[in-house]
């Protein structure tokens, strides 16, 4: 598995935490992520598509 992607409740206040780590943790495995655009927002280094394609692309999702 290495493309993962992310959706997140942006709002969260811990939100833009948890996924600096989990940025850090994806790129030390070699993980590609890729997010919705508010979630790609906060993440940075991933891929952002509309949440169609990315729940088409992607080989794992995680919700936060």
């Amino acid at each position: 598995m290495k493309r993962i992607g992310i959706l997140a409740n942006c709002d969260k206040e811990r939100a833009p935490g948890v996924l600096k780590r989990l940025a850090g943790l994806a790129g030390d495995l070699k993980l590609e992520l890729l997010a919705d655009e508010a979630t790609a927002r906060l993440l940075k280094r991933c891929k952002t598509l509309p949440p169609d394609r990315l729940c088409e692309e992607a080989e794992a999702i995680i919700a936060l």
